[in-house]
């Protein structure tokens, strides 16, 4: 039996920006706040799996695309570079983005001649023993993380890509990028002001909030209050407090925000949730604001004070045998019905969920569908009980809050789908963020797709 991994060099992995020399033992435990890289040091090692059995472009594709994988994005990383240590042995990896979402991927020996006959690592040597390969991975197409449309102008939208933001003016005939004055982090999430349109927010993966005060064509840091010890928060979601473009909450890997000045400053509000750290979405009451729900990696939070006090309502939603593991069940996105306020859903990456009494009990639902790792879940602002939700299966729709479904994927060329938005003012028509293939709109319901293509404007003359 060969060496055993000793030592471990990555540079520009998701949110590693450089690890040197990593030496490991054969036990291991790594201990750190949310965020400090810990789950991304082991997914490492699937992406080495990967390499390994041949899925690389399996492991790239289910990713989400090479950006997911590199250190903020592809502004910042030009390069995902990792060498791997076996006693004398050593191995240097590096993948390559290309343009598109593609990459290339080489492996080179960077240790004396090794003999076939050794093996290390599920065979590592012997694959690697050609010295140098070079091999596509990955797919082709934009990747859409998020959408973000107009209240009111429905000619007018926001998708951010793992690039920048785009804009267009004529809905989707033609995009100008907007990211001036933004920094190397990845946008993640976008949201608009309700009563001035111009006033957009994006969070980003890892450098906290921007605000643009002239419709995207410039932006301002506005993190104060979001800034941690040793790390700036990840923000996955922003809302307004109903009737307001001044109050928002913030979801993000360092729990909820609070802002009652239009972004100018952030209180965190995380008194009762006590068992995780991570929030990855929120929602507030339309009829009633002091009512909020937060989604965790443990489950569901809800305040009735306005967000100053919050109780556990996991009842149903997570097994009783793991309600105290900060890791019971990860909720994506949490969505309050605003025609019975009573009623909420919850999409997690281990089922669908509703609750007919402010979370009192959850019930499970769409255990029929293909796919129970969802991505996306968006309500009908009109019609009460159409629920739509996203998976790699592609969009399946529900005309009775839940009981039945029916897919509505015509048109789509890919069915891993990463973002959702409905119009509030035309609930027929809805886009779609896919991981590879870019962006799609139907205007009947998601009876027939069509692509937006992220097409820029030629600069005028």
């Amino acid at each position: 039996m060969g060496d055993p991994l000793d030592n471990l060099t990555i540079r520009g992995f998701k949110s590693i920006r450089n690890l040197e020399k990593f030496d490991l033992r054969n036990l291991n435990v790594f201990i750190g706040a949310n965020g400090a890289g810990k789950s991304n040091l082991i997914s490492f090692f699937r992406l080495l799996h990967a390499i390994i059995t041949g899925n690389l472009n399996d492991y790239v594709r289910d990713s989400g695309g090479i950006s997911d994988l590199l250190f903020n994005g592809r502004k910042a990383t030009q390069r995902l570079e990792f060498e791997t240590r076996f006693g004398p042995r050593g191995y240097r990896f590096a993948i390559q983005p290309r343009p598109s979402e593609g990459c290339d991927f080489s492996a080179t020996i960077c240790s004396p001649s090794i003999p076939r006959r050794e093996s290390t690592l599920m065979r590592l040597p012997v694959i690697l023993v050609c010295c140098l390969t070079l091999t596509a991975c990955g797919g082709s197409g934009e990747a859409v993380v998020e959408i973000a449309l107009h209240p009111t102008k429905s000619n007018i939208l926001y998708v951010a890509t793992n690039d920048y933001i785009y804009k267009t003016r004529d809905t989707g005939r033609t995009w100008e990028n907007v990211s001036q004055g933004m920094t190397h982090s990845r946008v993640i999430s976008l949201a608009i002001d309700p009563l001035l349109p111009a006033n957009v927010y994006a969070g980003t993966k890892g450098d906290a909030i921007f605000k643009s005060f002239s419709g995207g064509q410039h932006w301002a840091s506005r993190r104060n209050g979001l800034e941690g010890v040793t790390i700036t928060a990840v923000v996955h979601e922003i809302r307004f407090a109903p009737g307001s473009g001044h109050h928002l909450f913030a979801a993000t890997s360092m729990g909820v925000f609070e802002s009652k000045d239009a972004g100018s400053n952030w209180t965190k509000r995380m008194e009762g949730i006590k068992e995780v750290l991570m929030v990855v979405t929120i929602d507030v009451d339309p009829n009633q604001p002091q009512t909020l729900y937060a989604g965790t990696s443990g489950g569901v939070y809800r305040s009735l004070d306005g967000a100053a006090t919050w109780t556990k309502v996991n009842n149903g939603l997570v097994p009783p045998d793991v309600l105290k593991s900060s890791r019971a069940l990860n909720v994506v996105k949490i969505r309050i019905d605003r025609h019975a306020p009573h009623t909420v859903y919850t999409a997690t990456l281990k089922g669908l969920y509703t609750t007919t009494n402010r979370g009192e009990s959850w019930q499970r639902i769409g255990e029929s569908l293909p796919d129970q790792f969802f991505s996306d879940l968006v309500l009908d602002p009109v019609t009460p009980g159409v629920v739509y939700v996203t998976s790699r299966a592609g969009i399946h729709k529900s005309r009775d809050t839940g009981q039945t479904w029916s897919a509505i994927n015509e048109g789509l060329t890919n069915l891993n789908v990463r973002a959702l938005a409905i119009s509030q003012t035309d609930p027929s028509t809805l886009y779609v963020g896919t991981n590879r293939a870019g962006l799609f709109r139907t205007r009947n319901g998601g009876r027939v797709w069509e692509p937006v293509p992220l097409v820029l404007a030629q600069p005028r003359s």
